[in-house]
């Protein structure tokens, strides 16, 4: 069983495959500007903040038939996703408190919905030492305005930053290979993006819904464009498609 701990206010897991290291699971209490540590201490043990992750949880939900009576259920809840579950909208609560938030270079890895549903967080500075952005890392983020991927991160995975209905510009670094699905869907004010030439696939829906997205160019190094990529964009006017694509979904 995974050891945890709570270290001014949130709360750690020791990484069982390295002892000496931990991830970020709960900061659900969070509120304003947030600095996370590059070390915790526990019991009069140091330990590096290599990763802000979540955990799974228990809650009850109500089905729509109300003759039914509630049940208890286990989910996994992003770090800085909110603490009750909404069984009508089948969503956690946001944590609209948190405006900032300051990654440390210890962590390498923001997991799968480690900021779902901030919808106040307005700026956030992810270091070199990040090399992953897992799925849905940022969905729902809807005041984040801009963000800098640094080039350490070589993978960004599905609905990374769906909804983040505030960004207007995002530049993907020359280290990502793929840009999956559903990845920017529906980020309304996103007006131009660069994708590098390290980028190979677009997935499905990937940039689905960007209403504002005017054109786009696509690099030499594309060779395949999925499902409904750039369905829903009404602003779009132009779009370079390179030799090199062979599929177009």
């Amino acid at each position: 069983m995974a050891i945890t701990f709570t270290y001014d206010g949130f709360q750690y897991e020791v990484l069982e495959d390295k002892k000496n290291e931990v991830a970020l699971i709960d900061a659900s209490n969070a509120t304003g500007t947030i600095t996370i540590p590059s070390e915790v201490e526990c019991n009069g043990r140091k330990f590096k903040v290599t990763k802000i992750s979540g955990k799974r949880v228990e809650y009850w939900y109500q089905p729509d038939d109300r003759r039914r009576k509630k049940e208890c259920r286990n989910e996994f809840r992003g770090a800085f996703q909110g603490k009750d579950y909404n069984s009508y909208s089948g969503r956690w609560t946001d944590s609209s408190s948190i405006i900032e938030v300051i990654i440390p270079n210890s962590v390498t890895s923001i997991e799968n919905h480690a900021f779902c549903g901030c919808k106040s967080l307005t700026a956030i500075t992810i270091p070199n030492s990040v090399t992953s952005i897992g799925w849905g890392a940022f969905v729902g983020c809807k005041a984040l305005t801009s963000i800098n991927i640094p080039n350490s991160v070589t993978s960004i995975w599905y609905d990374a930053f769906h909804s983040c209905e505030s960004l207007t510009s995002i530049t993907i670094p020359n280290s990502v290979t793929s840009i999956g699905n559903h990845t920017f869907c529906d980020c309304k004010s996103l007006t131009s993006i660069t994708i590098p030439n390290s980028v190979t696939s677009i997935g499905d829906s990937a940039f689905c819904c960007c209403e504002s997205l005017t054109s786009i160019t696509i690099p030499n190094s594309v060779t395949s464009i999925g499902d409904g990529a750039f369905s829903g964009c009404e602003s779009l006017t132009s779009i370079t498609i390179p030799n090199s694509v062979t599929s177009i979904g």
